[in-house]
């Protein structure tokens, strides 16, 4: 349910390319407050944006705004850099200590495949962590992170309340595609299970949708399921959230009673338990599909309105 819904254009500015690099970095790795390298004027050691990862390695940006123009002499983006030009950039930033764990070379210009070969070569060869960010890549990111394109792209984007809401469910749409809602319970482990629901519950909730293993932001929507305008949308999804709560809830009971046990790689459930635990996870799914089908968008398989 993922897709592309704008083609944004490079900023106009370099300094305005700068800043949206700081967003995007928070959005990409997680970093609250990654820093711009001084001031202007200062020597920046050919590093323009730094912060760190969630597991504390440093990141260091340097940004490169390469244009072109259209037949209406209107901003696109530039065409692929060369090695010359990577190799150069990169040794600009030797200067920056320490050393960054991780290197980028932020640019407008076109994906490459070519270049991000050479990405690759060079990190083997220098043992060091260097990849491109081109404005292929950019525009992924602004359009999985809808709080980027408000801070970044407000004054020529045009949201209205159904396309808002549209944007949400699609977000809760994508979290209810993890295994949790689709393996039979008695196939799933505690420590992945629970963690499951959530996350998933966590994206109802903040409109965040983390990858289970890196934990970092996959997808960010405008908001929860309190930033819905639809109020019945709005009551399915709050239906769906309190499902997902029951559900937690029964599981953790049924281990405590010792109503679900191990058995190699699979659970023993106590018949009746399982019954009502496949009752609450259905519940979830046909609550959620009552909210994406008011909407106009296609149902969860597994919940009704197939």
């Amino acid at each position: 349910m993922s897709r592309i819904n704008q083609s944004f254009q490079p900023p106009t500015y370099w300094q305005q390319f700068e800043d949206l690099t700081v967003g995007l970095f928070t959005a990409v790795y997680g970093d609250a407050a990654p820093q711009k390298v001084g001031r202007p004027g200062q020597s920046q050691d050919g590093v323009d944006v730094f912060g760190y990862d969630k597991n504390g390695h440093l990141i260091a940006i340097q940004c490169k705004r390469l244009e072109d123009n259209d037949a209406n002499n209107d901003l696109k983006p530039g065409g692929a850099i060369s090695e010359k030009f990577f190799d150069e950039a990169f040794e600009e930033s030797k200067s920056f200590k320490p050393a960054p764990d991780l290197w980028i070379l932020a640019t407008t210009a076109k994906a490459d495949k070519k270049i991000q070969d050479y990405a690759r070569k060079r990190s083997k060869e220098t043992g060091r962590m260097l990849q491109v960010w081109d404005w292929d890549f950019i525009n992924i990111c602004l359009n999985r992170h809808i709080d980027l394109q408000l801070a970044y792209y407000d004054q020529i984007l045009q949201f209205d309340a159904d396309a808002q809401d549209l944007e949400i469910l699609e977000v809760f749409a994508e979290a209810f595609q993890r295994a949790a809602f689709r393996t039979p319970i008695y196939g799933e482990t505690p420590e992945e299970f629970l963690p499951a629901l959530k996350d998933v519950q966590h994206a109802l909730s903040t409109g965040e949708l983390k990858d289970r293993e890196t934990r970092r932001v996959i997808r960010q929507g405008p908001g929860g399921w309190q930033k819905l305008t639809s109020k019945l949308a709005k009551t399915y999804v709050t239906k769906a959230d309190q499902a997902l709560q029951n559900l937690r809830e029964e599981f953790r009971k049924g281990e405590e009673r010792g109503q679900i046990r191990r058995s190699g790689i699979i659970l023993e459930i106590d018949s009746r338990l399982q019954d009502e635990l496949e009752r609450l996870r259905n519940e979830a799914i046909v609550n959620l599909n009552e909210a994406l089908v008011e909407l106009g968008l296609p149902p969860l398989k597994g919940g009704g309105h197939e």
